[in-house]
Parts: structure tokens; sequence; C-alpha cells
């Protein structure tokens, strides 16, 4: 082999290993892990009578490198996700922007995970997001938001939801798709400021429900 082909090869394997390295390193540092018993430290965020009705399954945490997307599911069939975003922890939560009729179907991650990927609700995250403190929630064309709800430690809507995303109000970049595989799923939706901390909590049921279901919630 002379030296120019030598060099090819060479250059080949390099760009193979930075690759392997760039996507296999990002999934474990960044990557999610599953834990089984931290969901209970967020059940401070639903009613006694919620929280004391959960049911066997269905209550899980995702811990990311710098977030925590933890699930809920009652025995009368209501499933609530609580996604604790550390680093929106000093956000003003009347900064954060809704974005309606945007097209989400062309949606791509260069490298990412997808959380609850066998579910009728997968949703696809960006590997080491980060929103700078500045939030966009983005849903596409075929989401009808029917009310809109605004009070003084928390903001939302409740409707019908096909595709819907987080994005960076910075850089306009997309970091986490959710896709409601059902058509038009009924969902409420709030953005929670704590003290110290920033919460997205997600509602929905197999079962018929209104902006009411907010009374589920202990918002205080």
């Amino acid at each position: 082999m002379n030296k120019t082909l030598k060099i090819i090869a060479y250059s080949g394997l390099v760009i193979v290993i930075s690759y392997f390295i760039y996507f296999i390193g990002g999934m474990f540092i960044y990557g999610y892990s599953t834990d089984w018993d931290l969901y209970k430290k967020y059940t401070f965020l639903l009613k006694d009578s919620v929280s004391n009705n959960l049911g066997w399954v269905g209550n899980s945490s995702e811990v990311g490198y710098n977030d925590v997307c933890n699930s809920f599911r009652t025995k009368d069939s209501i499933r609530i996700k609580i996604w604790d975003f550390k680093d929106l922890a000093q956000i003003d939560l009347k900064s954060v922007k809704f974005a309606q009729d945007v097209n989400l179907d062309t949606l791509e991650f260069n490298r990412g995970d997808i959380l609850f990927a066998k579910s009728d609700r997968p949703i696809t995250v960006e590997y080491g997001f980060s929103f700078d403190n500045a939030l966009v929630i983005n849903t596409d064309q075929h989401c009808n938001i029917l009310s809109h709800i605004e009070k003084d430690n928390y903001r939302g809507f409740y409707g019908q939801i096909n595709k819907l995303s987080l994005s960076n109000g910075i850089t306009n970049k997309h970091l986490i798709l959710f896709n409601y595989k059902e058509w038009q799923t009924p969902v409420l939706l709030l953005l929670y400021k704590g003290h110290q901390s920033f919460y997205l909590i997600l509602i929905d049921s197999k079962k018929p429900f209104d902006e009411k279901i907010i009374n589920i919630l202990n918002l205080k």
C-alpha cells in the first residue's frame, strides 16, 4: 500500500472512530437511566387522594444528565408526567412563549434518546440539551388549544395534542419532541415554577376529562 492509500485509510479510520465516540459517548454521558423509587420524591405535587391512588405499575423516573422525567399512573387510568428541568430553575415563568401551528412532521435529532419508545406517547430528547433559560412550547398544526391557564406560579393550557416540542428560545433549536400517536389526545399541560425549581406537567387519560383535572395537582 502506497503512502497516499495509507493516509486515506488512516483518515477513514479516524472518522469512523470519531463518529463512534460522538454517538456512543453521548449515550453514556447524556443517556437516561430508570429509577423505580425517585418518583416518590415528586408526589408532593399531587393531591394526597391521587398519590394514595397510584397503581402498581406505570410509576418510575427517567433520570437524565440535568433533568428527571417522572411518570405516574393512577388506578383509574390517569397518566401524569412531571418533568423536573434543573437548568430552568431560574427562568421567569412569564418569559416562556407558546407557538402554535408549528410544522413538527419533519423534525429530526442528530443524536438523542427515545423515552417510552413502545408507548403511544414516545418522547425524543436531544442529548445534552440546554434551554439557556429561554423556553418555547411548540404545538403543531393538528393541535387544538381549548383553554389557556394563567396563574402566578403556573401557566399552560388544556387541549387536544398531536405533536408538541420544547425548544431553546434563543437558538430556536427543538430539543424535546412529544409524539401522541392517538390523533388529538386530550392533554392538560402546565409549567409550574416552584422555589428554585421548574416543572413541566402533562396529564392525559383514556377516560374523558376537562380542564378541571388540574384539581388533582397540589399547586401552592
